[in-house]
């Protein structure tokens, strides 16, 4: 009897992390702010490093856009590397689905984001 409900209890965490392991984003973590990102075009072992095709403010606080909807349209796809306050190595996340649009909002002090659309 305990089994179905022990099995029951891990199915919405199982759901919970496919999806997220979906999202175009970096993770948000509360208490390990996301510093800054790299994205590539292509696989990461190529070493395509794009720079955005606008930016504003500075580099401790600032915006940067990405408009990357060629990439998919000649059979690529993006990786991105997320890089937090407290972590040696970048987080690595495929973006397999198409997306146009990339947005970083940068706050080395507070933490930023980085989404894609």
């Amino acid at each position: 009897m305990n089994k179905p409900v022990i099995v029951l209890a891990f199915i919405p965490v199982f759901a919970a992390s496919l999806a997220h392991a979906s999202d175009a984003a970096c993770p948000v973590r509360a208490s390990d702010p996301l510093i800054s990102i790299e994205l590539f075009d292509g696989p990461v072992a190529d070493n395509v490093v794009l720079a955005p095709d606008q930016s504003s403010g500075n580099a401790t606080k600032g915006k940067a856009i990405w408009q990357v909807s060629s990439v998919y349209k000649e059979g690529r796809m993006l990786n991105l590397a997320c890089r937090y306050r407290s972590s040696e190595k970048p987080l690595m996340i495929e973006i397999k689905q198409k997306v146009a649009t990339c947005t970083q909002q940068l706050d080395t002090k507070m933490g930023g984001t980085f989404t894609c659309k």
